[in-house]
């Protein structure tokens, strides 16, 4: 029997404070018996999918990260079924907090179900000024290269094979989507609640 999953993907901060954590929210179905073990595969997916960009996050962060797993049939508040680490690497200079980067994707469409409950999107930064194109004030093209592929080989792991689906999770309709398709534009976005709060103020 398929479990959903809602995985939560936690980037630490420098300044060691837990409302400065980075949080990127994630939706997987398992499609084999053993969760657990599918729940990793997924972890270790996801996992290559940060490593693949992960020099161009901004020095802010530790590059430590914490991954979690929670069964949404679980009744809230709700304990992970499965909890990981990593290391990831980092720039060596900072853009503003809250500047961030959308990954965006979506099941097939589907007549008389409205799209928006198909599809979702996932924040990804702060970043380092290597994410800039200074020529142009856009993302830089190589850099949205690696975001790229790194999402195509996200949807390209997920399936039967690997014990996983990559989805959306409709809260409305209370299921999920399976992955078809994604894009990520070559513009920025702003997180404001990405800000860090001021540390000194400047009187005229």
């Amino acid at each position: 029997m398929a479990s959903s999953y809602l995985v939560q993907v936690n980037l630490t901060h420098d300044t060691g404070l837990p409302e400065n954590v980075i949080v990127n929210t994630w939706s997987c179905q398992t499609v084999a018996t053993d969760d657990l073990t599918a729940l990793q595969a997924f972890f270790d997916a996801l996992e290559d999918f940060y490593l693949a960009f992960d020099t161009h996050l901004s020095a802010s962060l530790t590059g430590g990260v914490v991954i979690k797993a929670y069964d949404r049939s679980d009744p809230e508040p709700r304990v992970p079924v499965l909890t990981d680490t990593w290391s990831l690497g980092v720039g060596t200079d900072h853009m503003p907090s809250e500047v961030a980067l959308v990954v965006s994707f979506q099941g097939v469409s589907v007549s008389g179900l409205p799209q928006a409950r198909r599809r979702g999107r996932v924040f990804l930064g702060p970043f380092a000024t290597s994410i800039l194109d200074a020529s142009t004030g856009r993302p830089d093209s190589t850099a949205l290269s690696l975001l790229d592929t790194a999402a195509s080989n996200l949807l390209t792991a997920s399936g039967l094979a690997s014990g996983w689906n990559w989805t959306v999770w409709s809260t409305v309709n209370g299921s999920n989507t399976e992955v078809d398709n994604g894009w990520i534009d070559n513009s920025f976005d702003t997180i404001r609640s990405r800000g860090i709060a001021a540390s000194s103020r400047t009187l005229f």
